[in-house]
C-alpha cells in the first residue's frame, strides 16, 4: 500500500512531519522563485542571492519535503531492508541523528572530504576521505547500502568522475545490494553543478544517473520496499534515485 507520498507506507510521525508548509517555508519558496526573476538576476549579485537563501534553507532545512522524505520514508525502507553494514557519503549537522533508525546490529559507517563535518559522522566509523577512494576503505563486495546523497554536482561535478565513483560504489556492494543517489536537478533539467554559475553546460558535466551506461550496466532501477525507482518534489529540485546492484 502507497501513501500520498507514492510510497510504502511505513511509520511515520504526521505531528511531526507536518501535512503543511510553515509560512517562513512559504517565503523561502517565494524568494527562490524571485531568484530566479532575471531583473533580479541582473540587479543582486549571485553570492548575495545564494547567501540570503542558504541563510533561510539552514533554519528551515527539516521542512523540505525532500528532507520530510528521507526520515518518513527512506531510512525507515533502509532499517526495514536489515543491512548487516552500510554507508552514508556526505554528512552534516542535519544527518548527525540518522542512526536512530538503525540498530546496534547494523553496522554504519559515514564518509565525507570535509574535515568540518567529522563531528557529525559516525563516533569510530568516519573516513574523511574522497568518495573515489572507496575501494581504498572498502573490501569488495563488504556494503548492503550506499547511499550516496549529494556529491554529484557538489564535488563529483564532471561525468568521468561520477562513472568512476558509480564503478567503485558497486566494487564494494555485494550483489543485490542497495544504491541510493540523491541528485539536484538544474533549471535546465540537467543535474546542478554548485561550482558552475551561470555557465553553459558541456558533455563533460555530470548527467542524470539514468543516462549513464555504467548505470545500465551495473545496477537495476528498482526502489526497495515498495519506494519508486525515482523520487522528485513539486516544491524542491531534489531528486532521489534507487538503484539495485547486479552481479
Amino acid at each position: 500500500m502507497l501513501d500520498s507520498w507514492g510510497s510504502a507506507m511505513l511509520p511515520w510521525n504526521p505531528d511531526r512531519e507536518g501535512f503543511g508548509m510553515s509560512l517562513k517555508y512559504g517565503f523561502y519558496k517565494i524568494g527562490r522563485r524571485l531568484s530566479r526573476v532575471q531583473v533580479i538576476r541582473s540587479l543582486v549579485p549571485q553570492g548575495l542571492r545564494r547567501a540570503v537563501q542558504s541563510r533561510l534553507g539552514a533554519d528551515l532545512i527539516d521542512q523540505f519535503p525532500d528532507r520530510r522524505y528521507m526520515e518518513a520514508a527512506i531510512l525507515p525502507a533502509i532499517a526495514a531492508i536489515g543491512p548487516r553494514r552500510l554507508l552514508d557519503v556526505g554528512v552534516e549537522y542535519y544527518t548527525a541523528h540518522y542512526g536512530r533508525w538503525f540498530d546496534q546490529s547494523v553496522e554504519r559507517w559515514t564518509l565525507d572530504l570535509n574535515p568540518d563535518v567529522v563531528k557529525y559522522g559516525v563516533p569510530g566509523r568516519h573516513i574523511q576521505a574522497n568518495v573515489l577512494d572507496l575501494g581504498r576503505h572498502f573490501e569488495p563486495s563488504s556494503l548492503d547500502v550506499v547511499m550516496m546523497n549529494g556529491p554529484f554536482g557538489y564535488g563529483i561535478d564532471r561525468v568521468d568522475e561520477q562513472v568512476r565513483t558509480l564503478e567503485v560504489a558497486h566494487g564494494v556492494m555485494r550483489p543485490g545490494g542497495w544504491l541510493l543517489i540523491g541528485w539536484d536537478r538544474a533549471p535546465d533539467g540537467g543535474p546542478l553543478i554548485a561550482a558552475a554559475g551561470a555557465r553553459r553546460r558541456d558533455a563533460s558535466d555530470v548527467k542524470d544517473p539514468l543516462e549513464l551506461e555504467i548505470i545500465q550496466r551495473r545496477f537495476e532501477h528498482v526502489g526497495p520496499q515498495g519506494l519508486p525507482a525515482r523520487k522528485e518534489f513539486t516544491d524542491s529540485s531534489h531528486v532521489y534515485d534507487w538503484f539495485q546492484a547486479r552481479p
